[in-house]
C-alpha cells in the first residue's frame, strides 16, 4: 500500500477551536500533538480520531468531522486548521499539506481586475526601466491573457 505524500513543511500551521462564535488557538502543546495526528491521518497511517492530552485535559479529535470532544464534560466544538498562508489562497489546508513536487495542480487563476491592471501597467509603462523617458514599442502593445498564482507551501 502506497502512503499519501504529505508535506513535512508545517511551519505556520495553527489548529483552532470554535468558542462563542469566534476561533481560539490550541495551546502550543495541543497544536503540535493535534497536527502530528492529522498528518498521520492524511498519510493514511493514523486513524480518523485521536485522543490528545494537553493542558491536563483529554480531548478526542475527529478529523473527518473536524470536531473535538472534551472527555470529562462531553462538550463538542468545531475545529479547523489554518495553514498560515495568505488569505487570498483558496486551496484547502489539507490539500496544501499533501502537496508533492508537482506544481500544476496548484496554479490558481487570478481574476482580480486591480492585479491585472497593475501587471499591465508594469508591462506597458515600466518595461525597459533603464531609460524611463522612452516607452518600448513592443511592450506598449502587451496584453494579458491570464494571471495565475501558485499556491504551494514548498516554494
Amino acid at each position: 500500500q502506497m502512503q499519501k505524500a504529505v508535506s513535512g513543511l508545517s511551519h505556520g500551521v495553527s489548529w483552532q477551536y470554535e468558542m462563542d462564535g469566534g476561533w481560539e488557538a490550541f495551546t502550543p502543546e495541543g497544536n503540535e500533538k493535534t497536527h502530528q495526528a492529522y498528518l498521520d491521518f492524511l498519510r493514511g497511517t493514523g486513524s480518523q480520531s485521536a485522543t490528545i492530552h494537553s493542558g491536563g485535559v483529554d480531548r478526542v479529535v475527529d478529523f473527518e468531522q473536524m470536531q473535538q470532544k472534551h472527555i470529562a464534560t462531553q462538550k463538542v466544538r468545531h475545529i479547523r486548521v489554518s495553514a498560515g498562508v495568505p488569505p487570498q489562497w483558496v486551496t484547502p489546508a489539507a490539500e496544501l499539506l499533501q502537496q508533492g513536487n508537482e506544481l500544476e495542480p496548484f496554479y490558481r487563476e487570478v481574476m482580480d481586475q486591480k492585479i491585472w491592471d497593475s501587471i499591465l501597467h508594469i508591462l506597458q509603462n515600466i518595461g525597459h526601466a533603464w531609460d524611463p523617458s522612452k516607452l518600448c514599442f513592443s511592450m506598449s502593445r502587451a496584453a494579458i491573457k491570464s494571471v495565475h498564482r501558485i499556491e504551494n507551501m514548498r516554494l
